[in-house]
């Protein structure tokens, strides 16, 4: 498995946040959008099974959150863990463009699905794979207990118009909508205040990037 970094923190984004967890940030992306902040996940190096297992007994949670990067592109690598660790808390952060299959579904307990909207500068028809949308939207709604947000990361105005036109042409519930402003400073956060207000408008959830108020730029956090 091809893997950026491991670490102890809390998840600070989404529904989950404030729940202690193990970070597991696969390398490599299909995507490469203009405002990402973890370029440095293009690359990594290579682990073996036995000493991701070692490190995930070190750190000592059982509640694993798979990053990226796009985690989605190691699906067997994700298998491998789960199947070592079958009765931990997994839920995976993914830009929905690559279906995890029926199988990886079943056992992933939380997907946030975050599609890439136009300030990404990504071209539309690699950011949003309408099959693959479909299919993340059928599981929103008609599997009981499977949890899956779709995450939106808003920068400006036409994100924002896009996003409702997606949420609209997917039939996307508003209970599964988080809008999350797109800032690596508090500054930039707080310049955005109107992402909140509009998501109160609206019935979505909203979610600040609790790493960007706590740590700034800092990696493993």
């Amino acid at each position: 498995m091809n893997v950026n970094e491991v670490f102890s923190s809390a998840q600070l984004e989404g529904v989950n946040f404030g729940v202690p967890c193990t970070f597991i940030r696969f390398a490599k992306c299909n995507l490469r959008c203009d405002w990402c902040d973890t370029k440095y996940a293009f690359k990594g190096e290579v682990w073996t099974l036995a000493r991701m297992q070692q490190k995930i007994q070190e750190l000592g949670h059982n509640h694993i959150v798979f990053t990226g990067g796009e985690p989605l592109l190691q699906k067997e690598a994700i298998r491998l863990i789960i199947n070592s660790f079958p009765h931990y808390y997994y839920e995976i952060e993914t830009n929905g463009t690559i279906d995890p299959g029926n199988e990886l579904f079943r056992d992933i307990n939380l997907f946030t699905v975050s599609p890439k909207l136009s300030s990404s500068l990504m071209e539309k028809d690699r950011r949003i794979i309408p099959e693959i949308l479909k299919k993340f939207v059928m599981w929103s709604t008609i599997i009981q207990g499977k949890d899956v947000y779709f995450k939106f990361v808003i920068k400006t105005k036409e994100d924002w118009e896009e996003m409702e036109d997606l949420i609209k042409e997917y039939q996307i519930q508003s209970y599964n909508v988080i809008v999350m402003p797109c800032a690596t400073t508090i500054k930039e956060m707080r310049s955005r205040r109107w992402v909140f207000w509009n998501a109160i408008k609206k019935g979505y959830r909203f979610s600040l990037r609790g790493q960007t108020i706590l740590f700034g730029k800092r990696r493993g956090v």
